[in-house]
């Protein structure tokens, strides 16, 4: 993946980061979605169910090449209760950090 991306980009992926490793300390799930991300917000505007244009230049779809951040730890935060919470969002955030420029990391 490219880790050129944009100013805007940038605050809507430290902002995801940032609320994964929250709620990973709190062990309890955030809201979910794409009405609770602010990568979906800027990516994923109407939520508008055409595949070409899902998630188009998101650097969650641009390292995965799929959208709805399919084959990414999200799925395992969906489904985590418990003791699991922590560690799926946990894994959520390091996950999106690995996308970050390294003149950021």
């Amino acid at each position: 993946m490219s880790k050129n991306i944009s100013a805007e980009a940038l605050e809507a992926l430290l902002a995801c980061i940032d609320k994964y490793e929250a709620a990973a300390q709190r062990e309890e799930l955030p809201s979910l979605g794409p009405a609770h991300c602010q990568l979906c917000l800027l990516f994923h505007p109407n939520y508008v169910m055409w595949y070409g244009l899902l998630c188009y230049g998101c650097p969650v779809r641009e390292a995965t090449e799929q959208p709805f951040c399919i084959n990414t730890p999200y799925g395992a935060v969906e489904r985590a209760t418990g003791s699991e919470i922590a560690i799926a969002c946990a894994a959520e955030a390091e996950f999106l950090k690995s996308l970050l420029p390294p003149e950021v990391q």
